[in-house]
Order: C-alpha cells, then sequence, then structure tokens
C-alpha cells in the first residue's frame, strides 16, 4: 500500500489519483516499448554495421587473392587492425599487405629485367676479365700496386695511348 492508496478514496482527490495511477502504468508501459524498439534499432544498426564489414572483407579476400596468389587469413588480419585500432578496413589492409606488395612488386621488377636483358641479347652485364689481371675475379679485388704494373696502364700514364 501507498500514500495514494489512503487517497484514492477521497471524493475530490480520489479521480485524481486514479489518473495518476493510470498516467503511470501507461508511462511505463511506454517505457518498456521505447526500451525494446531501442534494441531492435540496435540489434539492425549491428547487423547493418556487420554486413558492410564482412562485403568489404570478402572484396579484400578476393583482391587479395588475385594480387598475390593466396588466401588472406582473415583472423590475422582482423586482429591487426583491432590490435591498431583502425575501422576503415582498406587503410588496415594496405598498412596490413605492405610486405607482401614490396616482396610481389620486387620480384615482378626482377623479371621485367630478366626478359628485357633477355631482348636485348644477353643476360646482364657481361663478365669481361681484363687480359693482364691474371687471377683476380673483380674489379674490386685490385690492388693500386697490380694496376700500375699493368702495361696498359703504364703506357696510358707515359701518354702512349
Amino acid at each position: 500500500m501507498d500514500d495514494l492508496d489512503e487517497l484514492s478514496s477521497d471524493s475530490v482527490l480520489g479521480p485524481i489519483v486514479r489518473d495518476i495511477r493510470a498516467t503511470r502504468a501507461e508511462l511505463n508501459e511506454a517505457k518498456a516499448r521505447l526500451r525494446e524498439q531501442g534494441d531492435r534499432i540496435k540489434n539492425h544498426e549491428d547487423t547493418w554495421i556487420k554486413s558492410g564489414y564482412e562485403s568489404q572483407l570478402h572484396g579484400i579476400a578476393a583482391h587479395h587473392r588475385g594480387r598475390y596468389k593466396k588466401d588472406l587469413d582473415r583472423n590475422r588480419f582482423i586482429g591487426f587492425a583491432v590490435e591498431r585500432g583502425v575501422t576503415d578496413l582498406g587503410v588496415a589492409y594496405r598498412a596490413f599487405s605492405l610486405d607482401d606488395e614490396r616482396e610481389l612488386v620486387t620480384r615482378e621488377a626482377e623479371e621485367r629485367g630478366e626478359r628485357r636483358g633477355r631482348a636485348e641479347g644477353g643476360y646482364g652485364a657481361p663478365r669481361i676479365r681484363p687480359p693482364h689481371l691474371g687471377d683476380v675475379g673483380s674489379l674490386q679485388e685490385l690492388t693500386d700496386e697490380r694496376v700500375l704494373a699493368d702495361p696498359d696502364i703504364q703506357r696510358a700514364l707515359r701518354g702512349e695511348e
């Protein structure tokens, strides 16, 4: 029993008390409906956001498979994004795939260089061994003494060539 029970039997205040009780009941019912509606809206919003992320993730995975010829490790990728607090999956993916991209671009550049070298009639720079250097494998192994002892170098220094 509350304080309004005593007043509800009063001829003047009784109708007011009944109106207050009815208004409270309607208010509580309206609050409950609002909570239910808020829950439905939140659920809809969560589903919509999840669907958007799943769609983005599917597109990223397809791109990854096409570009790098391997499947995207979705759990590792999502962990990468969450760990860094990145909500834009495109930005997260660009950072996540940087090593794969660098590896691919390097391999493609090397392949282009090999094709260009074959097209030009050779494969890389020619290996020419200077005639008077004996057992020296490369020019980096030469000492000043060996260079100055070379007969062609001596003639060039004297101005004969």
